[in-house]
């Protein structure tokens, strides 16, 4: 389509040395959103930006306080300065600053980072940020989640298991677009897209 969203695919904790992975990477990132139809992805422009990190991400580990700025393309690292459930499960700038400025030198719609790390982990915070190991074995997976979180889609698990709707449970009706209180397929969010023989509430 044009004009193409551009979905730039960005390298962290990649060092000099690892460059010619970091491509490969991101060749399999752009293959994995297709092969599994992400949607808009007809629409994507993929842009790849390398740039060599001084450090790769490594392990978690509490720094200490003030928060070190980590010497890596955008400096990313799990967030020890805030400790909540499973801080070690997600990345976050260490100066907001530098990972806008990285993000920057290229044009972009929508940020992609791939990470040189091979742990299971994965962040995808709304229209800010996407960041995934890229040698993890649960790479398509992590990505699509990761992803998807971006574009405004709240937690769905393969195995079941909470969503953020735990966290607040006041509402009447969640905002994203993939999640509803509602059980009738009239007032269903995505009611075009569900068989007529499908069940609701399904299981």
């Amino acid at each position: 389509s044009t004009p193409g969203l551009i979905v730039g695919i960005y390298a962290d904790g990649y060092k000099a040395s690892r460059e010619e992975q970091f491509w490969k990477d991101a060749a399999k990132t752009i293959k994995s959103l297709e092969t599994n139809k992400f949607p808009g992805v007809d629409s994507f422009q993929f842009i790849g930006v390398f740039a060599p990190s001084n450090l790769e991400l490594g392990k978690e580990r509490d720094n200490g306080i003030p928060v070190q700025e980590r010497d890596s393309f955008l400096g990313l690292f799990y967030p020890y300065w805030k400790k909540f459930d499973r801080w070690f499960h997600v990345v976050y700038p260490t100066r907001e600053h530098k990972y806008r400025s990285g993000i920057a030198v290229s044009p972009y719609d929508h940020p992609l980072v791939l990470i040189d790390s091979s742990d299971y982990w994965g962040v995808g915070n709304f229209k800010e940020l996407t960041a995934v190991p890229a040698s993890s074995n649960r790479f398509s997976y992590l990505l699509l989640h990761e992803f998807g979180h971006y574009f405004g889609l709240n937690e769905e698990y393969e195995d079941g298991g909470p969503t953020e709707l735990a966290f607040a449970p006041k509402i009447l009706e969640p905002w994203s677009q993939n999640i509803t209180f509602k059980d009738k397929r009239e007032t269903l969010k995505w009611q075009s897209l569900v068989d007529v023989n499908t069940p609701i509430p399904t299981s």
